[in-house]
């Protein structure tokens, strides 16, 4: 089972599998906007579409708060491209 967890000191988002950290998005506060400018899933856990879980959960958490988000992270900013259209 994933779950999320949001460190909103440490500006990350992880993904934990079974106990194991699965993967990670890191963002920038840039005028006031978040900046993914990471997503790392372990190898271990690839193929499984969760870079896309911790985007969503990125974009989940940027919208309760009312925060613009942008993606200097190339597979980030593909997947916030895709919610737009």
């Amino acid at each position: 089972m994933s779950t999320v967890k949001y460190f909103p000191d440490q500006q990350k988002f992880s993904l934990l599998q079974d106990f194991d950290e699965a993967g990670y998005l890191t963002y920038r506060i840039e005028n006031g906007a978040w900046d993914i400018d990471h997503t790392v899933v372990n190898p271990a856990y690839r193929g499984k579409g969760l870079a896309r879980v911790l985007v969503e959960a990125a974009a989940a958490e940027a919208a309760k708060q009312n925060v613009a988000l942008t993606a200097s992270c190339d597979y980030a900013a593909a997947v916030l491209a895709k919610r737009q259209s």
